[in-house]
């Protein structure tokens, strides 16, 4: 007979003669219970932490850029907004002079936009490819526009072409960037959801088959 078969048959005995009686029994089931809501606490712990990371992870990454993109489209739209009102103004006086302003107040802010969402990038090429562009783009506009100026000035009617061309480039080549912007991010969005998502059903799975 085997050293350690008597310990463990013994203990078995013990057991069975214990769960012969109604206080045994009662006993054994406030065990198997207590046991039961440690292991369903430690699951609603990890499904807890787990959508925490998911949050932190989209706080950190897509929504700043999302809110970057939404804010970029509407100074790039001003933009083109105040370049042509200060053209309709004729380049001169008050009223034209203050256009000026704006539109520079609004370049200016442009440049700030685009350097934050640099900074923010968090999602590799697919990000900054689109920033690259717009910035690039946004230097051949302010050149048509000031063309448009100087034409103006000099009181050729070619300005008007000139100002027309700037913002053909703004709504066929930068904005669109912008609309790529929140394509990443917001495919970003959606992946971390169904991650998330996933995540969190096998969780939920777990914990339920635990309190059965």
């Amino acid at each position: 007979m085997s050293a350690h078969g008597t310990p463990v048959r013994s203990a078995a005995a013990s057991l069975r003669r214990v769960a012969t009686t109604t206080p045994g029994r009662l006993k054994l089931s406030l065990t198997a219970t207590f046991f039961t809501a440690i292991i369903f606490a430690a699951l609603a712990f990890v499904s807890i932490q787990s959508a925490r990371n998911s949050i932190t992870a989209i706080g950190h990454q897509a929504a700043p850029s999302t809110v970057n993109a939404q804010h970029l489209r509407a100074k790039l739209v001003e933009l083109d907004d105040a370049a042509a009102t200060e053209f309709l103004l004729g380049g001169s006086g008050a009223d034209a002079q203050a256009a000026r302003r704006r539109y520079e107040g609004v370049r200016e802010g442009i440049a700030r936009l685009l350097t934050k969402a640099g900074s923010d990038a968090s999602l590799g090429e697919p990000e900054r490819t689109p920033l690259a562009i717009i910035s690039t783009k946004l230097q051949e506009y302010n050149g048509w526009v000031e063309r448009a100026r100087a034409e103006s000035r000099n009181g050729k009617p070619l300005g008007a072409g000139w100002l027309q061309y700037a913002s053909k480039v703004m709504h066929e080549e930068i904005l669109p960037q912008v609309d790529a912007l929140d394509r990443v991010n917001y495919g970003y969005l959606d992946r971390e959801y169904e991650r998330h998502s996933a995540r969190a059903y096998v969780w939920i799975v777990l914990t339920v088959g635990s309190g059965l």
